[in-house]
């Protein structure tokens, strides 16, 4: 994995992180972010799972795209096999 996509990874986990933080109680959010190579933004669906994993899915595909250690929202979990984000296919 190249080192721009595992910060672009780390990015989006914080901020999942943030936001879930700020929307307790709610186990799960949906937001946008950009991603470097599109020029409109991704819908993404961040979970606060047990045991304390937060997960970033696309809303498109439900893809999962990054997770966290257990009980350490912030860190991205390095046994994760990343994922680029793709869109879905228009019909």
């Amino acid at each position: 994995m190249s080192t721009s996509v595992k910060v672009q990874h780390e990015q989006l986990l914080r901020k999942a992180a943030q936001i879930l933080k700020a929307q307790q109680p709610k186990w799960q959010v949906n937001f946008k972010d950009y991603a470097a190579t599109f020029d409109k933004p991704f819908a993404y669906l961040a979970r606060f799972d047990w045991p304390g994993v937060v997960s970033v899915h696309l809303v498109e595909t439900g893809a999962l795209v990054v997770r966290s250690l257990p009980g350490q929202p912030f860190t991205v979990d390095p046994s994760f096999e990343f994922q680029a984000p793709e869109r879905a296919a228009q019909a």
